[in-house]
């Protein structure tokens, strides 16, 4: 077994430190941060760091901001709008869409926006980043849907299109992939689930289990702020929690590769959504990083390096 790290051994105090935990703790709490961050709305643009690494043009599509990151010395333009030109001159041929985490109320933060921007310089790929309304204002049925209306878009241009998704991200990019393949799409190129959240009524007994090791999340917190997001529909709703989607569903889509550690409450999720879509015919790779956190890929830690240069080889 490998030897963790001293960074990611550190992660865990870091965590403790941000309150993120005590926060979904109990739904009171989450309810009084869902309270605070509507009148206070969180930041979403880029760091002014971003830029320096790569390329940044910002478009607004019915609403929803839009940034598209790509190479320096390229051309990015929005998805739907003739693509991009990198700098080795081939024509916006490696599109991804990647959506954010933040327990389905939080905007992107900046370590989310280095690891996009990291995806850029190691892939070569455009990423594009919607900035989609998080809960109570977003919710799963209205998202899921513009966001496969983007994918159809860039589908209509000759790119190969992929998705990558950090935790609640992770919930919206399978959710998408299965409206594309209702309104029959074409198989996406590459799907990426970094932690995700595929379960929302967190109701697996190993989840409590994990409960305790985890410094970073708690179900009865999480399960209000999924409540939310699901916006009416019932919590065990495949448009909510995709794990439920039937074998039916699953069948024909795309390569999937998810990331997990295992000290993650969201871990059983990984494994019972590859145990799923394999027995449908899906294929899918299991990356499960021992005595990891939730989310540890995004995190600039030597595992989460090592993480990301195995997602930016499977966009290239």
């Amino acid at each position: 077994m490998p030897v963790a790290s001293f960074l990611s051994r550190l992660m865990p105090a870091v965590i403790t430190l941000r309150g993120t935990k005590r926060t979904f703790s109990s739904a009171r709490r989450t309810a009084k941060r869902v309270a605070y961050l509507t009148d206070h709305p969180a930041r979403f643009a880029p760091p002014k760091s971003i830029g320096r690494r790569v390329s940044v043009a910002l478009t607004v599509d019915d609403g929803w901001p839009l940034y598209v990151l790509s190479p320096r010395g390229g051309a990015p333009g929005a998805p739907g709008t003739g693509g991009t030109a990198d700098s080795a001159g081939s024509a916006g041929s490696q599109q991804v869409l990647y959506l954010h985490g933040g327990s389905w109320i939080g905007e992107i933060g900046a370590t989310q926006w280095s690891f996009a921007a990291a995806l850029v310089e190691q892939s070569g790929a455009t990423v594009t980043v919607p900035i989609y309304p998080v809960a109570p204002v977003g919710t799963a049925t209205e998202v899921t849907a513009r966001v496969a209306d983007l994918v159809e878009r860039l589908h209509a241009e000759p790119t190969r299109v992929s998705l990558v998704g950090d935790s609640a991200g992770g919930t919206v990019v399978l959710a998408t992939a299965l409206e594309l393949l209702r309104r029959g799409v074409r198989p996406l190129a590459v799907l990426v689930l970094v932690a995700p959240g595929l379960d929302l009524t967190f109701s697996d007994p190993r989840a409590a289990d994990l409960e305790s090791a985890d410094p970073f999340l708690a179900a009865p917190g999480l399960r209000y702020a999924a409540s939310l997001w699901a916006g009416g529909l019932s919590l065990d709703d495949a448009r909510v929690s995709p794990l439920f989607a039937s074998p039916a569903d699953l069948s024909g889509l795309g390569p999937v590769t998810v990331f997990t550690g295992t000290r993650d409450i969201l871990n059983p999720d990984a494994h019972r959504f590859t145990e799923r879509a394999r027995a449908a015919g899906v294929p899918v790779t299991l990356h499960e990083a021992e005595g990891m956190l939730h989310n540890y890929p995004v995190f600039p830690i030597p595992e989460g390096r090592a993480a990301l240069a195995q997602i930016a080889a499977l966009l290239r």
